[in-house]
């Protein structure tokens, strides 16, 4: 062999070491990315949960926003009906004041001439109710006279 052929076969040698030491170093790394999955695993289950709650969450909150959105537009009409019936009883009222105002007046006027004669049957009762005692004194008397011996 010459000395070409002993550098080429030399430098096959060296090329089958070389070699050899890739794979070690590729089995290496491998065993590292394993141990790395292996401890990231948990990690990452733990960031999807997290990320299923927090979709979870949104989800709910969008559904309870709408609804809340819709029970205060229920209210703020209701709210808005009773204000529109309130202006409208108002109008009305306002509209008949002059009306209505004469009406009390009126059975104001009934009332103070009921209370008057209410007081003066009251007199008449108790002028009766002393003519009548008056009676009665009267007939005892003469009953008395009567029955008694002269």
């Amino acid at each position: 062999m010459t000395s070409i052929d002993i550098a080429l076969v030399s430098l096959a040698a060296l090329q089958v070491v070389a070699l050899g030491g890739m794979i070690a170093a590729a089995v290496m790394i491998r065993e590292r990315v394993q141990d790395g999955a292996q401890q990231a695993g948990p990690a990452l289950r733990k960031a999807l949960a997290i990320s299923g709650m927090a979709r979870a969450m949104a989800d709910r909150s969008q559904r309870d926003g709408a609804a809340l959105v819709g029970r205060v537009a229920g209210v703020a009409a209701k709210v808005g009906d009773r204000v529109a019936t309130t202006v409208r009883l108002a109008r009305e009222v306002k509209e008949q004041f002059p009306r209505t105002r004469a009406s009390v007046n009126e059975v104001t006027d009934q009332g103070e001439q009921l209370a008057r004669q209410a007081g003066e049957a009251r007199t008449m009762a108790e002028r009766l109710g002393r003519i009548g005692a008056a009676a009665r004194a009267a007939a005892k008397a003469a009953r008395s006279d009567a029955e008694s011996p002269r």
